[in-house]
C-alpha cells in the first residue's frame, strides 16, 4: 500500500533516482510497524500497532524528515503527508486479516483489540514457509493491492492528461 500511496502523491519533476528513492521510503514507512525491533511488539500487535505509538512515530519522522530534507529537492509537504498516511495505513490494513487476535490498536490505554476480518484476506503461515496456503496468500494480496496500485497509476495518467489538453486549449 506504501507504493500506492507514495505514486499518488509523487511530486511530477522528480527524475527517477528522486523517484525511486521516494518510493522505497514510502514502502518502508507503510512497513515500519512490522519491523523486527527488540521491544517493538510486532508479534503481539500491541506497541508497534499502536495508534498512539504510530502517531508518536510519524510525528517524529516527519520532523527529522522536514529538518532533514527541507533544504533538498526531496522536502514536499505533500510526501510527508503521504508518509503518514502510508505508515498510518498498515494498522487499518492489519485489521483486515482474517485469523488474527486483533491489534491493540489503544495500547497502552486499553487492552482491547480491533480486529475487522475479510475471509479472504488471510495470514501467512511460517512452517512451512512455501506452502499452497502461503501461495493463495501471496496472489490474493498482488490482486487487490496491485488493483489498488493500477488504479492510482491510471488516475495519474488521467489527471496528467486533461493537464495537458487544459494546458494546450488556453
Amino acid at each position: 500500500m506504501g507504493l500506492a500511496i507514495g505514486c499518488a502523491v509523487m511530486p511530477r519533476d522528480f527524475n527517477r533516482r528522486q523517484t525511486a528513492v521516494a518510493l522505497a521510503a514510502f514502502v518502508a514507512l507503510a512497513n515500519a510497524p512490522d519491523w523486527p525491533l527488540p521491544g517493538w511488539g510486532h508479534d503481539r500487535y500491541d506497541v508497534s500497532h499502536s495508534i498512539f505509538v504510530t502517531i508518536a512515530g510519524v510525528a517524529i519522522a516527519a520532523v527529522v524528515a522536514t529538518f532533514l530534507l527541507r533544504r533538498t529537492t526531496y522536502f514536499r509537504w505533500r510526501l510527508i503527508v503521504g508518509g503518514a498516511v502510508a505508515w498510518l495505513s498498515h494498522l487499518l490494513l492489519d485489521t483486515l486479516y482474517d485469523g488474527r487476535k486483533g491489534l491493540a490498536m489503544f495500547w497502552p490505554v486499553s487492552d482491547a483489540r480491533v480486529s475487522l476480518p475479510i475471509p479472504c484476506f488471510r495470514t501467512m503461515q511460517l512452517s512451512p514457509l512455501v506452502s499452497a496456503h502461503n501461495a493463495s496468500v501471496f496472489a490474493i494480496e498482488a490482486i487487490v493491492y496491485g488493483g489498488i496500485l493500477g488504479i492510482v497509476l491510471f488516475g495519474r495518467q488521467w489527471v496528467e492528461r486533461r493537464r495537458c489538453a487544459t494546458s494546450r486549449s488556453v
